[in-house]
């Protein structure tokens, strides 16, 4: 099927579109702040710039629409090819999950966990909001365990290099300050 508008038109439809404050990402914004959480947006010093990022717990949010992003998902009804100029539109998708899987793999290598929600899925609000509560619980779950191991480990070894001059675990017992206070008088 050919385009059913000009150049013209679709030119300046096309530079309408936005990169960053999308009606997706505002709704998982929103979905965020309705979960009490706070997160950083559009973070430009990381690779991709992720749409939103907890840094606590090093994960990354990227919401993907599902015709730019070439969604693989064979439900998606919102992934659609265009028809004229078939091979432009094939190497820009080509590029653009290049360039998707490059950032996901550099934010990987930075320690991050990247975490994709496709615009499709914005149709059922609360199973993303299920979905990001799932992911950044494990994630804070992982790095209180992780926290906990380091402090048994640092507490053990503690307990291990005083174990020849300590004596007793237990606390000196306070002195009673009354009655040497009283036997003064």
């Amino acid at each position: 099927m050919a385009d059913t508008v000009d150049k013209k038109t679709r030119s300046y439809i096309i530079s309408r579109i936005r990169s960053k404050d999308t009606k997706p990402e505002i709704t998982v914004r929103n979905i965020i702040a309705c979960l009490g959480w706070k997160s950083t947006w559009n973070r430009h010093d990381l690779p991709g710039t992720p749409d939103i990022v907890f840094d606590k717990v090093k994960l990354a949010i990227m919401i993907n629409s599902c015709f730019w992003h070439s969604h693989a998902n064979g439900g998606c009804k919102d992934k659609t090819k265009p028809e004229s100029n078939a091979p432009y539109w094939r190497d820009k998708f080509m590029k653009v999950k290049k360039n998707d899987i490059q950032n996901r793999r550099a934010l990987r290598a930075m320690g991050y966990s990247v975490f994709t929600i496709w615009e499709c899925e914005l149709r059922h609000p609360e199973k993303v909001a299920a979905k990001i509560a799932h992911k950044k619980l494990s994630l804070e779950l992982k790095r209180a365990s992780d926290i906990a191991s380091m402090v048994g480990e640092n507490l053990t070894s503690s307990i291990h290099y005083q174990r020849g001059t300590c004596r007793s675990m237990r606390p000196a017992r306070p002195t009673d300050e009354r009655k040497t206070s009283n036997e003064n008088h």
